[in-house]
């Protein structure tokens, strides 16, 4: 009978100093973790933590890199030599970033969200999408809305201006040049064939024509031969023409050589004086359909009157 008190003072001891140890450890463990961040939280892209961000207190910490990726990770910090294992949360709530490309798309492909965007930024793996998909089988001009988003579920939306075409919207030539080929008002892609033929005589006129294509699919499609005339005529005088009385002269009679791309206006600066009694100073000028000018000098002699030569 006395043995069974004993017994029990023993267990109760035996418990005290459980809890004790227990007590001790628990107490140990404040006391090395007192001023001591278990976990810190950090944006990414903000560099790499340092033992001050977890204590104030003398320490060091592994290093875990210049950018962490997003995540947990598990840190060795060493507070007086002692390992403390701390945690890093590196977090990502910043929207992706991209560039747009506005483009001309032919008519009839298939272009994918990611040809519309570039220099995408952001911690993680992004994700790119149409907003709505757009049609790309007929022409037509608007935006295009490109959507970016994370794998933390930040998202951001990108304007692109965009032109669905089956061909340049012009082609400006200079007068004289060859008739074009399709290839060069088609998009590089586009399969077409050109409803309106390029004439030579076109390409001797200035203007602005109107090509007609139709696409395999049966699509129409439009752009703009522009003729344009940017040279100058050429001519040379012939140095001094001689006529009768009774005769008149005509601009080009004073002129030799003379060329130019495109039809030319020739006429008299000053009309000559027919009355006059001595050698007189003409100047002729040429003026073609792109508005180029040349003045050319010559001179008028009638004959049956005795010239005074001019210096």
């Amino acid at each position: 009978m006395c043995d069974k008190p004993k017994k029990q003072r023993k267990k109760r001891i035996a418990l005290l100093c459980v809890f004790g140890v227990l007590a001790f450890i628990v107490l140990a463990v404040l006391i090395h973790y007192r001023n001591v961040k278990l976990i810190v939280t950090r944006e990414y892209g903000t560099g790499a933590p340092s033992a001050e961000d977890f204590t104030p207190r003398e320490a060091t910490l592994a290093d875990c890199g210049e950018k962490p990726a997003c995540g947990w990770h598990t840190l060795n910090l060493k507070i007086g030599g002692v390992p403390t294992l701390v945690f890093l949360h590196v977090i990502d709530t910043a929207a992706p970033t991209a560039e747009p490309v506005d483009q001309v798309v032919p008519l009839g492909t298939s272009p994918g969200p990611d040809t519309f965007v570039k220099r995408i930024k952001d911690a993680d793996t992004v994700r790119v999408s149409f907003e709505e998909t757009p049609e790309f089988g007929t022409e037509w001009d608007g935006t295009v809305r490109i959507v970016l988003e994370d794998g933390s579920g930040n998202s951001n939306t990108v304007p692109v201006q965009v032109s669905v075409r089956a061909a340049v919207e012009s082609l400006t030539l200079e007068a004289g040049e060859e008739p074009p080929q399709k290839e060069r008002f088609l998009i590089r892609g586009v399969d077409a064939e050109m409803a309106t033929p390029v004439t030579s005589e076109m390409m001797h006129h200035v203007g602005t024509y109107p090509i007609r294509f139709q696409t395999a699919n049966g699509v129409e499609a439009e752009s703009e031969l522009i003729v344009v005339d940017t040279v100058a005529p050429q001519a040379k005088g012939i140095g001094m023409l001689q006529i009768a009385p009774e005769e008149k002269a005509e601009p080009e009679d004073f002129l030799t050589g003379i060329f130019d791309e495109t039809d030319l206006l020739i006429s008299f600066s000053e009309a000559p004086d027919y009355d006059r009694r001595d050698v007189q100073p003409i100047v002729i000028r040429l003026t073609d359909e792109g508005g180029n000018t040349l003045d050319v000098e010559s001179t008028l002699f009638i004959t049956g009157i005795q010239p005074h030569l001019i210096e």
